[in-house]
């Protein structure tokens, strides 16, 4: 029982180290030092995990590395507000959590996008987490009460509804126009 236990402690010890990884199955946790303030968090369904001490809208710029990767862009902030019921961010109806909470659900919409990751800041500082743009909502959790919760984006996806290779409607006339005019020459001809 003693050597289970010891593994298990083992096992949780390596899944709150920074940075970590997982599958998009997995849950992702980092943790951020500092005394008094020091927070953990997990997010569910993300790939990769990293903490950072500070303000994600106040220290990533387009050329800050996060998770690998620079170019990141806000695509919205949520402030966690004191009249909200539950600690659940909804990006799609612009609804924000309790800053009470020490967990609930993110729901957000970014298929438009090729890459995202959402932060969750507590404390001094704040987890990013690499999600898919697939999924549709994400459960949290964190140590101290939720301050904020943004979205960061990468890139677009090609409009869904737009079939590559589509001449768009001004040069469709232009081209039946011009079509037209060639067809009445040649029967003038003959």
């Amino acid at each position: 029982m003693k050597r289970f236990l010891g593994s298990a402690v083992f096992a949780v010890g390596m899944a709150l180290t920074v940075p970590a990884s997982a599958t998009t199955v997995g849950v992702d946790a980092c943790s951020v030092s500092g005394g008094g303030s020091a927070a953990t968090f997990t997010l569910v369904t993300s790939t990769m995990a990293e903490c950072f001490a500070g303000n994600a809208s106040n220290s990533i710029e387009a050329t800050t590395t996060v998770l690998q990767m620079e170019g990141w862009s806000l695509y919205e902030k949520l402030d966690a507000s004191s009249g909200a019921a539950n600690g659940d961010f909804n990006f799609d109806s612009d609804t924000a959590g309790n800053n009470g909470s020490k967990d609930g659900t993110i729901f957000a919409d970014l298929s438009g996008f090729t890459s995202a990751f959402i932060a969750l800041k507590a404390g001094n500082g704040f987890g990013a987490f690499l999600v898919s743009v697939t999924d549709t909502s994400w459960d949290w959790t964190s140590s101290k009460n939720i301050s904020n919760v943004s979205i960061w984006t990468k890139g677009t996806a090609p409009d869904s509804n737009t079939p590559p290779g589509t001449v768009p409607l001004p040069a469709g006339g232009a081209l039946l126009l011009g079509g037209l005019a060639l067809l009445t020459i040649r029967r003038s001809r003959s």
